[in-house]
């Protein structure tokens, strides 16, 4: 029961228009399951899916999520409406798919008398870009007192009424900045990507090859011979119990470069060998990216370096950056994951600030190591570390991978630098050169 209609858009790409039973109830009726016994009690609605451009798999990522989202309120998708390739900002472009949508909303039911009550569509954009057709779409689902309409980007159920009233008296659209929406479909397509197992670009990891446009090649999925095999080791080193830092201090003395040319860290370390990329893993907002009906990781179609086996032993061994689930343990307690997730960096003011609010030990970041090696003085930030293992107390030590010869109890220093601002505080008062 699918209806199609192919044309030739303006910039002389096809366009395809269609209407389709969903394919679960499309396999439910064709498994004898009647109609009313597949619904139940939730709510019949139609999912619709537009894009101006026609790109693979595009329209369809649209009608996944209205699935998902409309499974998640109790509601079903009875039918689906496509307009692949057409503009909805265009007056002098006619969409199909979305004339008969609104012709059955206004009947109640599909031309197959399926009843239908609402709609579910990934944002605003995709129905209508002019008043005019929103306005008809809203007095379509207005007719009954059930229609509904559900935006998934904002998780918006609209109200109808009021929003159809502000229409009729000029308002015009309620859609955001196009700034917004664009970011709200980007964070869609990673995620979109993410569930079918592909890279949606970024950064190059360390250990795989960048992107290449000559050879077709996307970022991240083909494994780089020299630094794979530094990673793997690296992978190695850890599972036999060689500490964070040994590991850095092996890169360096290796002269192996980070990604960007920087220095080896023990949180550069840690976040390279806790990221699931290794093992073919993607973790998103904190949690590990799993099939949506088995509940099972999705495992990427890159090359990896590690088993999932591994990759768990490694997140046991340090929480700090990635765990699955976002559930952590240790200091880090219930935390989510330090995923890098698709909400908006912070600039350098806010990180200032962050830094500044959540800072443990007075000196941390003002004291330099005075190690000196031939005639160079090492120089590097001297960082608060904690209570541990064998050290009784807390103390500041030196953080270059290349040095680290120097570390002091942050107690006694603290003590003393403090007894110091007193005394120079004291001798300014006793002298009278202090100012109110």
């Amino acid at each position: 029961m699918e209806h199609k209609r192919s044309l030739h858009g303006n910039g002389g790409h096809v366009s395809t228009s269609s209407g389709e039973l969903s394919p679960d109830l499309a396999g439910a009726l064709a498994g004898g399951i009647g109609f009313g016994q597949w619904l139940g009690d939730r709510v019949p609605v139609v999912s619709y899916a537009r894009i101006s451009r026609s790109r693979p798999g595009a329209v369809d990522r649209q009608h996944l999520n209205n699935a998902a989202e409309a499974a998640r309120l109790g509601w079903a998708v009875v039918f689906r409406y496509t307009d692949d390739g057409f503009s909805a900002a265009d007056p002098e472009v006619t969409r199909p798919a979305f004339e008969r949508m609104v012709r059955e909303l206004l009947l109640g039911r599909t031309r197959e008398r399926f009843p239908i009550s609402g709609v579910i569509a990934v944002e605003e954009e995709r129905l209508a870009r002019r008043a005019d057709d929103y306005t008809c779409l809203l007095r379509a689902l207005s007719v009954s007192r059930c229609g509904r309409l559900y935006l998934v980007d904002t998780a918006e159920l609209v109200d109808i009424p009021a929003v159809l009233k502000g229409l009729e008296e000029g308002s015009g659209l309620r859609g955001q900045a196009e700034a917004e929406s664009m970011g709200r479909r980007r964070r869609r397509s990673i995620r979109d990507l993410a569930g079918e197992g592909r890279q949606s670009g970024g950064q190059r990891r360390f250990g795989w090859l960048g992107p290449d446009a000559a050879e077709r090649r996307p970022g991240n999925t083909i494994l780089d011979a020299s630094e794979s095999t530094y990673l793997r080791e690296a992978v190695e080193r850890a599972l036999a119990g060689a500490t964070w830092m040994s590991i850095a201090d092996w890169l360096t003395a290796e002269k192996v470069p980070t990604v960007r040319g920087g220095r080896w860290t023990i949180p550069t370390v840690q976040a390279m060998l806790t990221n699931p990329a290794i093992c073919g893993y993607r973790i998103i907002d904190g949690a590990l990216v799993r099939n949506a009906a088995t509940g099972e990781p999705v495992v990427g179609e890159w090359q990896t370096v590690a088993s999932a086996e591994e990759w768990s032993s490694l997140v046991a061994r340090c929480d700090r950056w990635y765990a699955p689930d976002a559930g952590r343990g240790g200091y880090k307690g219930g935390r989510a994951s330090r995923s890098r997730g698709s909400a908006p960096p912070l600039g350098r003011r806010e990180r200032l600030r962050a830094s500044e609010s959540s800072r443990k030990y007075l000196l941390s970041g003002f004291l330099r190591c005075g190690h000196v090696e031939g005639n160079a003085l090492c120089g590097a930030r001297m960082g608060g570390h904690p209570a541990h293992g064998t050290n009784r107390h807390a103390s500041y030590r030196c953080s270059s991978s290349g040095c680290r010869k120097v570390g002091r109890r942050a107690d006694l220093l603290d003590r003393h630098v403090e007894t110091l601002v007193r005394g120079g505080w004291a001798s300014r008062l006793k002298c009278g050169r202090h100012t109110t």
